[in-house]
């Protein structure tokens, strides 16, 4: 697998090395071809952090004008991470690693922009 591969989390899949769950227990059959063609490490989930960083930035950013909308996008985060776990291609952990590793760096950014605005608005 190319660092460069799966640009978001790929660092964390070269780290972790975790196989994908049909191959640590070959009870667990994925729905489709998937088996046949693993594509990379199953540790964190890039489905889960697609899902996080785009409903979930999209989700903090519109609460403040619509509540309803906001639990929408959450629940695509939810229901994202269940469909990586009912199709067989992640387990609990993935998704949610995921999940939390995506929060953290929405986190981060925001923090770092506030920093920098504030620095701005000193500076005028």
């Amino acid at each position: 697998m190319n660092l460069f591969e799966n640009k978001e989390n790929g660092l964390l899949k070269l780290i972790f090395k975790v196989q994908r769950p049909w191959i640590k227990d070959s009870r667990i059959k994925p729905f489709g071809k998937a088996s046949k063609y693993p594509s990379g490490y199953s540790f964190p989930s890039g489905h889960a952090t697609h899902a996080a960083a785009i409903f979930g930035g999209v989700g903090l950013w519109i609460k403040k004008h619509s509540l309803i909308a906001s639990i929408v996008l959450f629940a695509g985060i939810i229901l994202t991470m269940f469909s990586r776990n009912y199709l067989g291609y992640h387990t609990l952990l993935d998704v949610v690693a995921a999940v939390v590793a995506s929060f953290i760096m929405m986190f981060i950014a925001s923090k770092i922009e506030d920093w920098t605005d504030a620095d701005i608005k000193r500076d005028l």
